[in-house]
């Protein structure tokens, strides 16, 4: 599923959420989470789609 809502202010951020937002109109995660990953950059979208077909390996999902 994929939607778009805007970009939260500039700023530091002082709560950090995993399944839950502080965003109206967003509901929180129902289900679980195999696996968080975390990188101190943004990746390229060729270390994206690595990303992706490692983890629909990994977990025998998420194939389109």
């Amino acid at each position: 599923m994929t939607d778009k809502f805007a970009l939260p202010k500039q700023g530091s951020a002082s709560n950090v959420y995993v399944g839950q937002t502080e965003y109206d109109g967003c509901t929180p995660l129902n289900g679980r989470i195999s696996e968080l990953l975390v990188y101190s950059r943004a990746l390229s979208p060729e270390e994206v789609s690595d990303v992706e077909g490692y983890l629909m390996q990994k977990w025998a999902c998420c194939t389109e």
